[in-house]
């Protein structure tokens, strides 16, 4: 996988091009899903990362209610860990429940 395609997405969203960025997620999306079930210890963490730049991408736009799916999505990726690779990633579940409350209420 180019790795260059992979992080399109976040590039263009903090270049403000949120449009283009909502464009190349879905992208980015499908190829961590397809690595997420080769391996799902290398694939769920960047799936879960990916999906919450979509979310983001969305909440950017103002589709709030589909960011909020995303993000939780996300989240459920996380959950699908072992418990003893979920504790590695905290930093990244940390990371996706802070703009999930944001969402949820509207801050």
């Amino acid at each position: 996988m180019n790795k260059a395609l992979l992080i399109m997405g976040q590039v263009l969203s903090r270049l403000g091009r949120h449009e283009e960025a909502l464009e190349r997620y879905p992208e980015e999306v499908a190829a961590f899903r397809y690595l997420a079930e080769a391996s799902p210890e290398a694939g769920l963490p960047a799936l879960a990362a990916a999906l919450n730049g979509l979310g983001g991408a969305l909440s950017d736009l103002g589709h709030r209610e589909q960011a909020t799916d995303r993000v939780r999505e996300a989240i459920g990726a996380l959950s699908l860990l072992p418990p003893a690779d979920l504790e590695a990633h905290l930093p990244l579940l940390e990371m996706l429940l802070s703009p999930l409350g944001s969402l949820l209420y509207g801050n």
